[in-house]
């Protein structure tokens, strides 16, 4: 948890940092230290409901079915990068080895399949949130 100033924040702290613990254990990246800055949206999405999860992921539906049946790989991983390089795609590039007018490619592609925006901050978000409550509840 964290650090608390009086008797009453124990619990609070003591919860916060078992459930870190908890959530850390099932991320793959051990070197990561389970600290709340770290784990902030694994947090969040932890304690979402099944359900909610379920059709949050249900609003992106051709997506997901994509990446469960492995169809789309290039751009599911492309997108991936994407989000993990700060949605930089010179960076995306470097990190996948390619031409950066071939993630400038793989993302106007994304957008004319999908009909997401990618580059768009707000759509971001949502693949992004999407795609880490799928690998969430691939977890549970």
């Amino acid at each position: 948890g964290g650090i608390v100033k009086d008797i009453k924040g124990y619990n609070k702290s003591y919860i916060l940092g078992s459930t870190l613990l908890k959530i850390g254990k099932k991320e793959k990246n051990s070197d990561t230290p389970y600290t709340l800055s770290a784990l902030r949206i694994p947090l969040i999405l932890n304690s979402l409901d099944k359900d909610i999860i379920g059709f949050y992921i249900e609003s992106y539906d051709k997506l997901f079915k994509d990446l469960e049946e492995g169809k789309r790989g290039d751009l599911i991983l492309t997108v991936a990068t994407f989000f993990k390089e700060g949605m930089n795609i010179t960076k995306t590039a470097k990190a996948l080895y390619l031409h950066r007018n071939t993630i400038t490619y793989r993302l106007s592609k994304f957008k004319e399949i999908y009909n997401i925006d990618i580059t768009n901050s707000y759509d971001c978000m949502g693949i992004y949130i999407g795609y880490e409550l799928f690998l969430h509840r691939a977890q549970i």
